[in-house]
């Protein structure tokens, strides 16, 4: 008990002098950019700066409800403010440019336009196709190889993926396709998929590390609209459309879910993590919130022996934040903790959690 104590009042003199933490997200491949211009245009051309801002605008906002070259003209008049660096992409034609993604989604939002920012749950894609005279596959990873049938060569659909990660890079979307390996044969074939067996596809998903998933079914007489499932939280969106209009679609439905804005405040909720007893923890549970983007900052509230509670600001839905929250090895939930606390005369939720 004197170790808690003590571990107790050494937490106090760090919450006393750092009381509000601000998180900030590091730069992920959503601020890098593809650009088809050269290192020495996107030096001296405006035209090929304003080319990877409209990118990155895409990516950030939904083009159905923003137009990216309208808010260039009216926001952005010297857009190389906004690059950082840009060299030749050694994979292929063009340059890869580093943006101020920082910068640019504050601009945007003191413009009053909402954003996407890097919340971007993985979505795992299962794609079954029918090619006439008994052929039947899924589309596997780079990695992955073909089980189900000896007579399709691997590469015969790769048109097909690479066309989906190209719109899917467009978008910023994190993209995953399965390997099929003989782990996921175990639990998945082409019927659990053409039928639409959610529970085999999400056993397969957990492995990878998604809980999205997007479906399709495509028939070798069906050339231009296909069947496809979006298993999106606890909703499931049935259409058919072209493969290129299905990515887009998806990525504006995801923008639609975690899109916020200045106009909106943030959302608030109290997190209870409990066996806390070293500085170890609190390190683990600040590595935890700055691994999570939707979380903007959080406050030590209390200590109470080996409890540490919390105040977070978030943006999204608490749906996903426990669902983020739940997928952490290092802690797992506690039902068996308070529910609600009392503050400000009201009682509040809590999310309880035991550090592993």
């Amino acid at each position: 008990m004197l170790i808690k104590k003590s571990f107790a009042w050494f937490i106090t003199s760090i919450v006393l002098t750092f009381f509000f933490i601000p998180l900030v997200a590091e730069e992920l491949d959503l601020y890098s950019i593809k650009s088809n211009a050269s290192v020495s245009s996107l030096r001296f051309s405006q035209n090929a700066q304003k080319e990877v801002l409209e990118k990155l605008i895409i990516r950030l906002t939904n083009p159905n409800l923003t137009n990216a070259k309208n808010i260039i003209n009216n926001y952005f008049p010297d857009p190389s403010r906004y690059i950082k660096q840009f060299q030749p992409d050694v994979n292929g034609q063009g340059s890869i440019v580093i943006m101020d993604g920082e910068s640019v989604q504050k601009v945007l939002l003191d413009a009053g336009e909402s954003l996407w920012g890097i919340d971007r749950p993985p979505i795992m894609v299962f794609i079954a196709i029918e090619s006439g005279l008994g052929e039947r596959e899924i589309v596997v990873s780079d990695s992955g190889f073909n089980s189900f049938s000896s007579s399709i060569n691997l590469d015969k659909n790769q048109p097909i993926k690479n066309n989906i990660l190209s719109i899917a890079e467009e978008r910023g979307l994190q993209i995953i396709f399965p390997d099929m390996n003989y782990r996921d044969q175990e639990v998945l074939n082409f019927s659990d998929v053409w039928a639409g067996f959610l529970d085999n596809m999400l056993d397969v998903s957990n492995n990878y590390g998604a809980s999205n998933i997007l479906t399709a079914k495509i028939r070798q007489d069906e050339i231009r609209e296909h069947e496809w499932k979006f298993y999106f939280g606890k909703d499931v969106i049935s259409f058919r459309s072209s493969m290129d209009e299905a990515i887009h679609r998806v990525a504006n439905l995801m923008s639609e879910r975690y899109m916020y804005s200045g106009e909106i405040p943030p959302n608030e909720i109290f997190i209870n993590f409990g066996l806390v007893d070293s500085i170890v923890d609190l390190g683990e549970i600040h590595l935890i919130f700055k691994s999570l983007s939707m979380v903007e900052s959080y406050t030590i509230n209390e200590i109470n022996q080996d409890n540490i509670f919390l105040n977070i600001t978030y943006n999204g839905p608490r749906s996903d934040l426990e669902l983020s929250l739940n997928k952490i090895d290092n802690i797992t939930p506690n039902s068996d903790l308070i529910r609600n606390r009392k503050t400000f005369n009201k009682k509040q939720d809590i999310l309880n959690f035991n550090i592993n």
